[in-house]
């Protein structure tokens, strides 16, 4: 048996086309960082020179080439630099706490992943999982999943607000809905590239456990089939290739994030020139995806509970658009709200006159403070019962619970979030705008791609099963963080 492992994980380090292509592609990366820095270097150093001279005026400066327009965009100095400073203007101040929000909702997505990679592999006390989710403060881990609706809240509510803010200073003209779509596009897609060459190819080539030769056969070839779909962001629809999620799983949450981007220069035009059409198209797709998803509940019978998830559920509810879309769509009505608070007049909208409520009562803002942190942390610790106990639970209760328990929690922070995003609350404001959230927040998206190939490429190295323990977890979610964090920062 180990001769066979030993040969098959031999077979499984031989190098292809795919490899080459890979290594290349890092190599050009490497090289155009290099010589990115070269250049600042060079620059600053001639500036230096320059303002010591006695020399005033400033030499008429050359147009650079577009080689060196594309070199400078790798230089270290000044992608360090802007890395570590906010670049918030000084009306948008209240925004910084979106830092604070996207920086913790990571750590948890990397705390959820830390135990449930671990819980999926070999273990040495296979029934120990069982007495971690009998631990109340364990929900704060079964409940990760929640920290992906933080980010489609985030996606729905910066988009629409930021392009309402630019239509407004361009007189009701929108950017071309075309070159937006583009913009998203190349800003997500080279990480993930390299992120999916890593995993395909360069993972496979180094590890030596005694498993490790499945790591090639379950996900390299996942990959092999697959791979084009990421491309298209359509990784989360089975219906296109039956193994569409099988090559990095973890990645479910961006076709559903493009997707989702898709309708924001629709809704911001509608929300800008015809209002209630805006507002009737939201609610519109909305309660057609709560339909749909009441249907797929129905039809397969699904339950939120940890220890009854089938395959269907992640496959045809988890990663589905229309089950996931809610906390988007509560995101733009966030991003209207404040927009319409900065923008227009209480004679004109409503939205300003409700956020002007907001605004002027502290009786309105304590309740929403107190209905929301109680939304959102019922939403949370109701999965104890959940859990442990799901036969107690009527088949109408999970239907509603996969239906609405996301809406509910996302309103409840959003009812909490609202008075702080317009100058209240500002113990909330001040730590979510610690400096620190500055730069780590500018990661999230390369921690969020790297943190799941790590762990997953870890566990089929693993020697022997591994002796879960509670200390041992919050280690391993610490190192997973800051390499995590490291890594996306070098790239």
């Amino acid at each position: 048996m180990f001769y066979d492992s030993e040969q098959r994980n031999h077979d499984v380090h031989t190098l292809s086309t795919g490899h080459f292509i890979s290594i290349g592609f890092v190599s050009i990366l490497i090289v155009s960082v290099i010589m990115g820095t070269i250049l600042e270097v060079i620059r600053r150093s001639r500036e230096s020179a320059r303002l010591r001279s006695s020399v005033v005026e400033e030499p008429p400066r050359r147009r650079p080439s577009c080689l060196e327009k594309y070199f400078s965009a790798f230089g270290i100095i000044e992608n360090t630099s802007k890395l570590l400073f906010a670049r918030s203007k000084d009306g948008d101040k209240n925004l910084e706490i979106l830092n604070g929000i996207r920086v913790l909702s990571m750590l948890w997505v990397i705390l959820g992943h830390t135990y449930f990679y671990m819980m999926q592999g070999a273990l040495a006390n296979p029934l120990f999982p069982l007495d971690l989710f009998k631990m109340f403060s364990f929900n704060l881990v079964s409940s990760g999943p929640y920290a992906v609706d933080i980010f489609f809240w985030l996606s729905g509510f910066l988009g629409v607000y930021i392009i309402l803010c630019s239509m407004k200073k361009r007189n009701g003209k929108m950017q071309n809905p075309l070159m937006i779509y583009l913009h998203r596009y190349l800003r997500l897609i080279p990480l993930y590239v390299l992120t999916l060459l890593f995993y395909w190819f360069l993972m496979s080539s180094v590890g030596n456990g005694p498993i490790f030769f499945m790591y090639d056969e379950i996900e390299s070839s996942s990959c092999s089939s697959t791979w084009w779909i990421h491309f298209l962001f359509l990784n989360n629809i089975t219906e296109i290739h039956k193994n569409a999620n099988g090559c990095m799983g973890w990645t479910w949450y961006l076709p559903n994030d493009m997707q989702f981007f898709l309708l924001i220069p629709i809704i911001v035009f509608l929300l800008y020139h015809k209002r209630v059409a805006g507002i009737l198209f939201l609610a519109g797709y909305q309660i057609a995806c709560y339909i749909f998803t009441i249907v797929v509940a129905i039809q397969f019978d699904l339950s939120p509970s940890y220890f009854e998830a089938t395959d269907s559920y992640y496959k045809l509810y988890y990663h589905r658009p229309f089950a996931r879309i809610a906390p988007f769509t509560i995101g733009v009505l966030v991003a209207l709200l404040l927009y319409s608070f900065h923008n227009e007049t209480p004679e004109a909208s409503v939205f300003k006159r409700v956020m002007d409520k907001v605004h002027s009562s502290r009786l309105v803002r304590v309740a929403m403070y107190v209905v929301g942190s109680a939304l959102f942390l019922l939403m949370i610790f109701i999965f104890y019962p959940i859990n442990n106990y799901p036969e107690d639970f009527s088949r109408a209760f999970n239907i509603a619970f996969l239906t609405f328990s996301r809406s509910l929690l996302i309103l409840g922070m959003s009812l909490v979030l609202l008075p702080t995003l317009i100058g209240h609350n500002r113990p909330l404001w001040w730590l979510l705008s610690l400096d620190v959230f500055t730069p780590l927040a500018r990661l999230t998206f390369g921690a969020y791609m790297v943190h799941p190939a790590l762990m997953i490429f870890d566990s089929y190295n693993t020697v022997r099963g591994e002796y879960v323990t509670i200390n041992g977890g919050i280690m391993k979610f610490i190192m997973w963080v800051v390499v995590s964090f490291a890594i996306s920062l070098i790239c």
